[in-house]
């Protein structure tokens, strides 16, 4: 989405990129609809060129309950495998 690649993970959630809003984890690429969500690269000047989000130096939010949270420990991992690359989210 938006000029960079999108990740299909666990459970069908797909990672990936909204201009101007930054990356998100959710169950349809391009929705706007997620449960984690992270803004670096567009409102704090990250290297929003980056095709992983794993460089990214500010924390994901995740959404609980119809309100956000903020969890500084979720890092996203561009991760080898035989098929691919395949974005990973999980805690450090």
């Amino acid at each position: 989405m938006d000029g960079k690649p999108s990740y299909e993970g666990p459970g069908g959630n797909v990672l990936y990129f909204m201009a101007e809003r930054g990356w998100m984890v959710g169950p349809e690429s391009g929705s706007g609809k997620g449960f984690l969500f992270n803004e670096g690269g567009v409102m704090f000047g990250d290297d929003g060129d980056e095709e992983c989000p794993s460089t990214l130096k500010h924390g994901w939010r995740y959404a609980n309950g119809g309100m956000w949270y903020e969890d500084f420990s979720l890092v996203a991992r561009c991760v080898e495998e035989e098929s691919g690359i395949v974005e990973r989210i999980r805690g450090p």
